[in-house]
């Protein structure tokens, strides 16, 4: 795996949290940011794809009825 570098600002009370639990851990804070980074980035690919998986689901025949309007769309024009 070929590794990236990243430099972060982060607010200063982020930085004294993770310190303190680096601190804690006998660790740096690179490295828990990393674990951090890295244990919560699973669950938002998956809602990124789930959202996708959503979006490319609609097209402008369903629109209205994806979001609750009984209106059909035909060639572009709404049919009451």
């Amino acid at each position: 795996m070929v590794a990236k570098k990243l430099t972060l600002e982060v607010p200063e009370s982020v930085f004294q949290q993770l310190s303190e639990v680096a601190d804690f851990q006998d660790r740096s804070v690179e490295s828990l940011a990393l674990k951090c980074i890295a244990g919560s980035l699973p669950p938002l690919v998956e809602k990124v794809h789930t959202v996708k998986e959503m979006l490319d689901g609609i097209t402008p025949e369903n629109l209205h009825g994806e979001i609750g309007f009984e209106e059909e769309v035909v060639n572009g024009e709404v049919l009451h």
